[in-house]
């Protein structure tokens, strides 16, 4: 039902779309094959949104009939340069409206001021004829708006693919009053939103696998998004998890990407692939005879279930291990710290994936912590970019594994 409500919000954008610029083709020389062009765009970023909607979530199929260079630039062009196209034509739209509503009231005042014996004699304006030779100011501006937004969108979809596949690994460290010294320093490898699917191949999944274990970290804690959205990919996400290993374990969490098709099939089979799947449940270590409890979050649709789950796994802790909370909204935190967990780790945010500064853009606009380190007295949260894509640019927020290290403070 949503993913219908989505199309259908695209197909209404992109008509109009369509309507306002075939007004402004009206006198451009070749307006049919400018219309053409315009028609043919609009109809190849609409063929993804629609194939989802008729296949129902069937992006694997269609990765293997059209190149990445479509689906990338039916995200680009609908989540990015149509919305700041169309508030720009519309701003532009509407300040020319108020010009022209108040040339008659400017006029009104010009002659209000001045005298009779003053005034000038009311000179008449003529237009003169239109030049043979040349493109006037409107035409060239329709071309623009015609051709600006799609260009763009095909250059940067083109500079998304060239990301695809490419992360870094960042070392963190941590000191923690509650870590007992006798477990010395503790390594976890953070992955997080591998989404399998549209924007993955063989050889990033093997990358990730790879990249993983080289950490040789202590334990592997992935943290949610396996797929993209079709179950399809399921297999080939479950293969890469399975290739990671770790003295500890590999342990999972659900994201909402995971859910998107269908929650229970995804679970059974993560499960039946003998991966170890915390939903609103613990798993108990052991690091040099000092307990550590893993309390996996279930994906909450809601932020008072997402507290609620947190509750729940936090009612169920040992006292006597160190908890680390693994939630895949970074908001889990807020109901985490005020129970006294002293770790959360989260991913979802894709580090904000458009960020123009370190402050500005889609992290801050969406959530409350969106990449990195957080801390309050007792608590600490580490927010993963993530290592995958639903959306294919990133600016500013680069796909990454973490190897968290934790020391006793």
């Amino acid at each position: 039902m949503k993913m219908a409500l989505f199309v259908l919000a695209f197909m209404a954008f992109d008509g109009w779309w369509w309507l306002r610029l075939n007004g402004l083709l009206r006198h451009l020389p070749g307006e049919r094959a400018w219309r053409a062009l315009l028609a043919a765009f609009l109809a190849a970023v609409l063929v993804y949104p629609v194939w989802l909607l008729v296949t129902y979530a069937g992006a694997n199929r269609y990765h293997h009939i059209m190149p990445e260079i479509v689906p990338a630039s039916a995200y680009i062009w609908h989540l990015l340069t149509m919305p700041i196209a169309a508030v720009l034509v519309g701003t532009f739209l509407w300040a020319r409206w108020i010009v022209r509503r108040s040339r008659p009231l400017i006029r009104r005042l010009r002659r209000s001021r001045q005298t009779p014996a003053t005034a000038p004699p009311v000179a008449t304006r003529t237009t003169p004829p239109p030049s043979p030779r040349g493109v006037s100011r409107r035409q060239f501006l329709a071309a623009a708006a015609v051709a600006g937004p799609p260009l763009a969108t095909v250059g940067l979809a083109q500079a998304s693919l060239f990301q695809l596949g490419k992360f870094r690994v960042k070392p963190m460290h941590l000191a923690i009053p509650s870590w007992h010294p006798s477990a010395g320093p503790f390594s976890i490898a953070v992955v997080a939103d591998i989404h399998t699917g549209i924007f993955t191949d063989d050889k990033m999944l093997a990358d990730v696998a790879r990249a993983t274990n080289e950490l040789r970290a202590d334990v592997v804690c992935f943290l949610g998004d396996l797929i993209n959205s079709s179950l399809r990919d399921l297999s080939a996400g479950i293969d890469t998890i399975r290739k990671m290993d770790a003295p500890h374990g590999v342990y999972l969490i659900e994201g909402n990407h995971d859910l998107f098709q269908n929650p229970q099939g995804f679970r059974n089979g993560v499960r039946a692939a003998g991966l170890r799947l915390l939903c609103d449940q613990s798993a108990d270590l052991k690091v040099n005879g000092f307990p550590v409890q893993l309390l996996g979050v279930e994906w909450g649709n809601t932020q008072a279930a997402l507290y609620d789950s947190v509750r729940a796994v936090a009612a169920a802790r040992d006292p006597d291990a160190f908890p680390i909370l693994l939630a895949h909204h970074p908001h889990a935190w807020d109901a985490a710290a005020p129970l006294g967990l002293p770790l959360t780790l989260s991913g979802h945010t894709h580090g904000g994936q458009i960020m123009l500064t370190k402050h500005i853009g889609g992290g801050p606009l969406r959530f409350r912590y969106w990449t990195g380190l957080y801390q309050r007295p007792g608590s600490s949260l580490i927010v993963s970019n993530g290592v995958g894509n639903w959306f294919p640019l990133r600016v500013n927020a680069p796909a990454e594994i973490i190897k968290l290290t934790i020391h006793p403070a």
